[in-house]
Protein backbone atom coordinates (compact mmCIF):
# COMPACT_ATOMS: atom_id res chain seq x y z
CA UNK A 1 0.00 0.00 0.00
CA UNK A 2 1.64 3.39 -1.04
CA UNK A 3 0.23 5.91 0.77
CA UNK A 4 0.44 9.91 -0.44
CA UNK A 5 0.29 13.15 1.20
CA UNK A 6 0.58 16.90 0.61
CA UNK A 7 0.68 16.58 -3.30
CA UNK A 8 4.41 14.71 -3.52
CA UNK A 9 4.89 12.42 -6.68
CA UNK A 10 6.43 9.79 -4.34
CA UNK A 11 5.27 7.74 -1.84
CA UNK A 12 5.61 8.95 2.22
CA UNK A 13 4.81 5.61 3.12
CA UNK A 14 4.84 2.17 2.26
CA UNK A 15 2.56 -0.67 4.14
CA UNK A 16 1.64 -4.33 3.31
CA UNK A 17 -1.78 -5.72 3.42
CA UNK A 18 -2.99 -9.08 4.01
CA UNK A 19 -7.09 -9.13 3.22
CA UNK A 20 -9.57 -11.94 2.87
CA UNK A 21 -12.89 -10.84 2.64
CA UNK A 22 -16.32 -13.75 2.74
CA UNK A 23 -19.92 -12.48 2.81
CA UNK A 24 -22.67 -13.58 2.41
CA UNK A 25 -26.15 -11.87 1.92
CA UNK A 26 -30.00 -12.94 0.71
CA UNK A 27 -32.85 -10.66 0.02
CA UNK A 28 -37.03 -11.04 0.10
CA UNK A 29 -38.97 -8.80 -1.91
CA UNK A 30 -41.64 -7.73 0.44
CA UNK A 31 -43.47 -5.39 -2.54
CA UNK A 32 -42.42 -5.86 -6.21
CA UNK A 33 -43.65 -4.76 -9.66
CA UNK A 34 -42.56 -2.92 -12.69
CA UNK A 35 -42.08 0.09 -10.91
CA UNK A 36 -39.89 -0.76 -8.93
CA UNK A 37 -39.36 -2.80 -5.03
CA UNK A 38 -39.19 -2.90 -1.47
CA UNK A 39 -36.55 -5.71 -0.09
CA UNK A 40 -35.89 -6.69 3.08
CA UNK A 41 -32.49 -8.40 3.39
CA UNK A 42 -30.01 -9.88 5.68
CA UNK A 43 -25.75 -9.98 5.47
CA UNK A 44 -22.94 -11.27 7.08
CA UNK A 45 -19.34 -11.31 6.88
CA UNK A 46 -15.78 -12.43 8.05
CA UNK A 47 -12.87 -10.43 7.53
CA UNK A 48 -9.44 -10.11 7.59
CA UNK A 49 -7.53 -7.18 7.05
CA UNK A 50 -3.60 -6.40 8.58
CA UNK A 51 -1.40 -4.01 7.61
CA UNK A 52 2.17 -4.03 8.52
CA UNK A 53 5.18 -1.24 8.05
CA UNK A 54 7.24 -2.49 4.92
CA UNK A 55 10.00 -4.24 6.62
CA UNK A 56 12.02 -7.51 5.81
CA UNK A 57 10.75 -10.78 7.53
CA UNK A 58 7.50 -9.74 8.01
CA UNK A 59 5.15 -11.46 10.82
CA UNK A 60 1.40 -10.72 10.26
CA UNK A 61 -1.27 -11.25 12.89
CA UNK A 62 -4.06 -13.28 12.20
CA UNK A 63 -6.75 -10.56 13.27
CA UNK A 64 -10.28 -11.76 12.15
CA UNK A 65 -13.30 -10.31 12.80
CA UNK A 66 -16.86 -10.92 12.11
CA UNK A 67 -20.60 -8.87 11.73
CA UNK A 68 -24.14 -9.65 10.43
CA UNK A 69 -27.06 -7.26 10.43
CA UNK A 70 -29.94 -6.56 8.49
CA UNK A 71 -30.81 -4.35 5.76
CA UNK A 72 -33.78 -2.86 3.74
CA UNK A 73 -33.73 -1.34 0.24
CA UNK A 74 -36.68 0.91 -1.83
CA UNK A 75 -36.55 1.44 -5.61
CA UNK A 76 -38.80 3.51 -7.23
CA UNK A 77 -37.72 3.21 -11.02
CA UNK A 78 -38.37 5.74 -13.52
CA UNK A 79 -36.26 5.87 -16.77
CA UNK A 80 -36.07 8.74 -19.55
CA UNK A 81 -34.47 8.29 -22.73
CA UNK A 82 -31.74 10.68 -23.72
CA UNK A 83 -28.68 11.28 -26.19
CA UNK A 84 -25.24 12.53 -26.51
CA UNK A 85 -25.31 12.97 -22.84
CA UNK A 86 -22.14 10.45 -22.48
CA UNK A 87 -21.20 9.04 -25.68
CA UNK A 88 -22.67 9.83 -29.57
CA UNK A 89 -25.07 8.44 -32.25
CA UNK A 90 -27.58 6.36 -30.36
CA UNK A 91 -30.01 6.69 -27.32
CA UNK A 92 -29.23 6.48 -23.42
CA UNK A 93 -31.43 5.28 -20.52
CA UNK A 94 -30.75 7.45 -17.71
CA UNK A 95 -32.42 6.39 -14.22
CA UNK A 96 -34.21 9.32 -12.19
CA UNK A 97 -35.61 6.82 -9.91
CA UNK A 98 -35.03 6.82 -6.51
CA UNK A 99 -33.21 4.00 -4.49
CA UNK A 100 -32.57 4.04 -0.77
CA UNK A 101 -31.08 1.42 0.98
CA UNK A 102 -31.11 1.37 5.15
CA UNK A 103 -28.89 -0.94 7.08
CA UNK A 104 -27.16 -1.62 10.11
CA UNK A 105 -24.27 -4.48 11.32
CA UNK A 106 -23.52 -5.83 14.97
CA UNK A 107 -19.58 -6.24 15.22
CA UNK A 108 -19.46 -7.69 18.45
CA UNK A 109 -16.72 -8.39 20.88
CA UNK A 110 -17.02 -11.78 20.87
CA UNK A 111 -16.52 -11.68 16.84
CA UNK A 112 -12.69 -10.32 17.31
CA UNK A 113 -13.70 -6.51 17.95
CA UNK A 114 -12.06 -4.39 20.50
CA UNK A 115 -14.99 -3.67 21.56
CA UNK A 116 -18.94 -4.68 21.08
CA UNK A 117 -20.01 -2.08 18.06
CA UNK A 118 -23.10 -1.49 15.92
CA UNK A 119 -22.50 0.12 12.20
CA UNK A 120 -25.29 1.95 10.96
CA UNK A 121 -25.23 2.44 7.03
CA UNK A 122 -27.49 4.80 4.74
CA UNK A 123 -27.61 5.21 0.54
CA UNK A 124 -29.65 7.14 -1.35
CA UNK A 125 -30.14 7.86 -4.83
CA UNK A 126 -32.79 10.40 -6.07
CA UNK A 127 -33.51 11.36 -9.70
CA UNK A 128 -35.70 14.07 -11.33
CA UNK A 129 -36.33 15.36 -14.40
CA UNK A 130 -35.54 19.18 -15.17
CA UNK A 131 -36.56 21.44 -18.26
CA UNK A 132 -33.71 20.14 -21.06
CA UNK A 133 -32.74 17.54 -18.88
CA UNK A 134 -32.22 15.39 -15.68
CA UNK A 135 -30.05 15.07 -12.70
CA UNK A 136 -29.58 12.90 -9.44
CA UNK A 137 -28.62 13.45 -5.90
CA UNK A 138 -26.63 11.16 -3.94
CA UNK A 139 -25.87 10.79 -0.26
CA UNK A 140 -23.98 8.33 1.38
CA UNK A 141 -23.40 8.20 5.70
CA UNK A 142 -22.01 5.22 7.61
CA UNK A 143 -20.27 4.35 10.59
CA UNK A 144 -19.00 2.39 13.47
CA UNK A 145 -20.12 3.20 16.70
CA UNK A 146 -18.43 1.52 20.23
CA UNK A 147 -18.74 2.16 23.59
CA UNK A 148 -15.97 4.54 23.02
CA UNK A 149 -17.90 6.74 20.62
CA UNK A 150 -17.44 7.04 16.69
CA UNK A 151 -14.75 4.38 15.63
CA UNK A 152 -14.41 5.27 11.95
CA UNK A 153 -17.20 6.16 9.40
CA UNK A 154 -17.45 8.20 6.13
CA UNK A 155 -20.03 10.89 4.75
CA UNK A 156 -20.62 11.88 1.06
CA UNK A 157 -23.08 14.11 -0.96
CA UNK A 158 -22.94 14.50 -4.99
CA UNK A 159 -25.29 16.65 -7.11
CA UNK A 160 -24.74 15.66 -11.09
CA UNK A 161 -27.13 18.04 -13.19
CA UNK A 162 -27.35 17.59 -17.06
CA UNK A 163 -29.26 19.91 -19.68
CA UNK A 164 -29.62 20.04 -23.46
CA UNK A 165 -30.41 23.81 -23.68
CA UNK A 166 -30.04 23.22 -27.80
CA UNK A 167 -30.25 20.60 -30.34
CA UNK A 168 -26.36 18.68 -30.14
CA UNK A 169 -25.39 21.29 -26.80
CA UNK A 170 -25.43 19.74 -23.54
CA UNK A 171 -24.18 21.11 -20.35
CA UNK A 172 -23.13 18.91 -17.63
CA UNK A 173 -22.70 19.94 -13.77
CA UNK A 174 -21.22 18.59 -10.89
CA UNK A 175 -20.52 18.87 -7.35
CA UNK A 176 -19.61 17.09 -4.70
CA UNK A 177 -18.10 16.71 -0.74
CA UNK A 178 -16.95 13.97 1.47
CA UNK A 179 -15.84 13.51 4.85
CA UNK A 180 -13.97 10.53 6.45
CA UNK A 181 -13.15 9.41 10.57
CA UNK A 182 -9.97 6.50 10.18
CA UNK A 183 -10.12 6.13 7.05
CA UNK A 184 -8.12 2.51 6.34
CA UNK A 185 -5.13 3.33 4.48
CA UNK A 186 -5.44 3.74 0.64
CA UNK A 187 -9.11 4.00 1.65
CA UNK A 188 -8.67 8.20 1.55
CA UNK A 189 -10.02 10.13 -0.72
CA UNK A 190 -7.16 10.62 -3.99
CA UNK A 191 -8.00 13.31 -6.82
CA UNK A 192 -5.86 14.03 -9.64
CA UNK A 193 -5.67 13.22 -13.52
CA UNK A 194 -8.37 10.35 -13.38
CA UNK A 195 -10.94 11.53 -10.89
CA UNK A 196 -10.87 15.21 -9.84
CA UNK A 197 -9.00 18.35 -11.09
CA UNK A 198 -7.53 16.90 -14.81
CA UNK A 199 -4.81 19.06 -14.71
CA UNK A 200 -3.41 17.81 -11.96
CA UNK A 201 -1.18 14.74 -11.54
CA UNK A 202 -2.12 11.89 -9.82
CA UNK A 203 -2.42 11.89 -6.17
CA UNK A 204 -2.25 15.68 -6.42
CA UNK A 205 -4.98 15.65 -3.38
CA UNK A 206 -5.19 12.94 -1.04
CA UNK A 207 -6.52 13.17 2.57
CA UNK A 208 -10.04 12.54 4.42
CA UNK A 209 -11.84 15.66 3.57
CA UNK A 210 -12.51 16.40 0.36
CA UNK A 211 -14.92 18.61 -2.49
CA UNK A 212 -15.02 18.79 -5.93
CA UNK A 213 -17.30 20.89 -8.61
CA UNK A 214 -16.77 20.33 -12.47
CA UNK A 215 -18.91 22.16 -15.53
CA UNK A 216 -18.43 20.73 -19.38
CA UNK A 217 -20.05 22.41 -22.24
CA UNK A 218 -19.83 20.24 -24.98
CA UNK A 219 -20.99 20.55 -28.81
CA UNK A 220 -21.66 17.85 -31.28
CA UNK A 221 -19.76 18.53 -34.46
CA UNK A 222 -21.03 15.29 -36.26
CA UNK A 223 -22.91 12.20 -34.55
CA UNK A 224 -22.11 9.55 -36.57
CA UNK A 225 -18.62 10.17 -38.83
CA UNK A 226 -17.92 7.94 -41.55
CA UNK A 227 -20.79 5.71 -39.66
CA UNK A 228 -18.20 4.67 -36.48
CA UNK A 229 -18.12 7.76 -34.17
CA UNK A 230 -19.12 10.90 -32.97
CA UNK A 231 -16.89 13.89 -32.66
CA UNK A 232 -17.50 16.64 -30.46
CA UNK A 233 -15.94 20.22 -28.72
CA UNK A 234 -16.33 20.87 -24.66
CA UNK A 235 -15.09 23.98 -22.49
CA UNK A 236 -14.21 22.69 -19.18
CA UNK A 237 -13.44 23.98 -15.65
CA UNK A 238 -12.51 22.02 -12.16
CA UNK A 239 -12.11 23.01 -8.84
CA UNK A 240 -11.38 20.98 -5.91
CA UNK A 241 -9.21 18.96 -3.69
CA UNK A 242 -8.48 17.00 -0.75
CA UNK A 243 -7.05 17.30 2.64
CA UNK A 244 -6.41 16.07 6.05
CA UNK A 245 -8.63 16.88 8.77
CA UNK A 246 -5.66 19.54 10.86
CA UNK A 247 -3.86 20.56 7.66
CA UNK A 248 -4.54 23.46 5.52
CA UNK A 249 -7.04 23.42 2.71
CA UNK A 250 -5.41 21.99 -0.34
CA UNK A 251 -7.22 22.48 -3.95
CA UNK A 252 -6.83 23.45 -7.43
CA UNK A 253 -8.40 25.15 -10.62
CA UNK A 254 -7.92 24.33 -14.38
CA UNK A 255 -9.79 25.32 -17.15
CA UNK A 256 -9.65 24.54 -20.81
CA UNK A 257 -11.26 22.74 -23.97
CA UNK A 258 -10.95 19.62 -25.67
CA UNK A 259 -12.49 16.90 -28.32
CA UNK A 260 -14.80 14.56 -27.68
CA UNK A 261 -14.44 10.65 -29.65
CA UNK A 262 -16.90 8.30 -29.62
CA UNK A 263 -18.12 5.39 -31.22
CA UNK A 264 -21.10 5.19 -32.72
CA UNK A 265 -21.87 1.65 -33.01
CA UNK A 266 -19.69 -0.31 -29.91
CA UNK A 267 -22.24 -1.12 -27.14
CA UNK A 268 -19.72 0.82 -24.64
CA UNK A 269 -20.36 4.06 -25.67
CA UNK A 270 -18.11 6.19 -23.30
CA UNK A 271 -16.75 8.86 -24.89
CA UNK A 272 -12.65 9.43 -25.15
CA UNK A 273 -11.67 13.17 -24.20
CA UNK A 274 -8.82 15.17 -25.26
CA UNK A 275 -8.24 18.13 -23.33
CA UNK A 276 -6.23 20.31 -23.24
CA UNK A 277 -6.02 22.42 -19.59
CA UNK A 278 -4.64 25.32 -18.16
CA UNK A 279 -3.42 24.41 -14.54
CA UNK A 280 -3.82 27.20 -12.07
CA UNK A 281 -0.89 27.47 -9.55
CA UNK A 282 -1.17 26.06 -5.96
CA UNK A 283 1.15 25.35 -3.04
CA UNK A 284 2.76 22.44 -5.22
CA UNK A 285 2.22 22.43 -8.68
CA UNK A 286 3.46 25.37 -10.93
CA UNK A 287 0.73 27.08 -13.35
CA UNK A 288 1.02 25.41 -16.92
CA UNK A 289 -0.87 23.89 -19.90
CA UNK A 290 -1.35 20.07 -19.73
CA UNK A 291 -2.51 17.90 -22.46
CA UNK A 292 -4.95 15.35 -20.89
CA UNK A 293 -6.40 11.85 -22.31
CA UNK A 294 -9.25 10.22 -20.56
CA UNK A 295 -12.50 8.05 -20.92
CA UNK A 296 -15.96 9.37 -19.83
CA UNK A 297 -15.93 12.44 -16.93
CA UNK A 298 -13.62 13.10 -14.14
CA UNK A 299 -16.36 12.80 -11.57
CA UNK A 300 -17.08 9.35 -9.99
CA UNK A 301 -20.31 8.67 -8.33
CA UNK A 302 -21.03 8.95 -4.34
CA UNK A 303 -19.69 6.30 -2.27
CA UNK A 304 -17.26 4.30 -5.19
CA UNK A 305 -14.27 5.84 -3.46
CA UNK A 306 -14.93 5.77 0.54
CA UNK A 307 -16.74 1.97 0.69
Amino acid sequence: MLRFFEGAEVAQDTLRRRYTLARWSSAWALQKSTEGYLRLGVQAQVRRDDFLPDVANLTFPRSVTGAFGPYLTWNHARFLVTEGVVGFGREEDVDIGTTLRLGVHFAPKAFGYERDGIAPLAIARVGMAIPGGFGYVEALAGGLYSSAGLDSGAVQLGVTMVTKPFPRHVAVVHAEAGWLKNPLPGAEFDLGLGIGPRAFGDHAFTGDRTFMATAEYRVTVLDNLLGLMGLGVAGIVDHGGAWYDGSPRRVGWDTGFGLRLGSSRASANEAARFDLAHRFANDVEKAGWVLVVGKGFVFSTVGKRAL
